[in-house]
């Protein structure tokens, strides 16, 4: 039996994409669709016209991991180098006041239904940020920044590359060297 998928368009470099390779895709709320591109940026498609961000218009790397939209309609992107937010039209960087991670590659983001934000670090830790009940998700993120996984627990070499939030309250964080850990009540089991 064979699948028919109607006409199939094929998007590259050519035609506006930042880059061939994306490594993630995201859609808001204003119809755009954003594609984070390894090694070349962040590219905004609104069904006709390209927009390109890089690290010459303010990106802290081209190395592009991750975009995710959270509950408050704030676009979050993850790379080498650092973490931003779309806030206008302009990316801006982030930073979590947490100095052990300086500036963090983030490998994921995970955007919870009660506002917070989970993010998996390059060196096996995760990171949350909790919105201020004033912040309404417009302009540079405000509210607190906390240490969920470091390396003490999770005692692991390499990188976060998923979580997820069940509905039971668990949280399952994939890495890329030992398996998953999961989260409930304020505690690694």
């Amino acid at each position: 039996m064979a699948l028919s998928v109607g006409n199939v368009q094929h998007l590259t470099p050519e035609h506006g994409l930042a880059g061939a390779v994306v490594r993630s895709v995201e859609r808001t709320p204003d119809g755009r669709v954003w594609f984070g591109c390894w090694g070349r940026g962040i590219s905004a498609f609104d069904g006709v016209n390209w927009t390109t961000y890089d690290q010459a218009s303010g990106l802290p790397s081209d190395d592009v991991r991750v975009i995710k939209l959270d509950a408050q309609g704030r676009l979050w992107a993850g790379m080498a180098g650092g973490l931003v937010c779309h806030i206008g039209d302009q990316w801006v960087s982030v930073d979590t006041g947490l100095e052990a991670f300086g500036a963090p590659q983030v490998f994921t983001i995970c955007p919870f239904p009660d506002g917070s934000v989970w993010f998996g670090l390059g060196g096996g830790q995760v990171i949350a940020f909790q919105p201020d009940p004033s912040d309404n998700g417009t302009g540079i993120p405000r509210g607190s920044w906390t240490v969920q996984l470091d390396q003490d627990v999770s005692q692991m070499p390499g990188a976060v590359e998923a979580v997820v939030p069940l509905p039971d309250g668990t949280v399952m964080v994939g890495t890329n060297t030992r398996g998953i850990l999961r989260w409930r009540d304020n505690e690694w089991f």
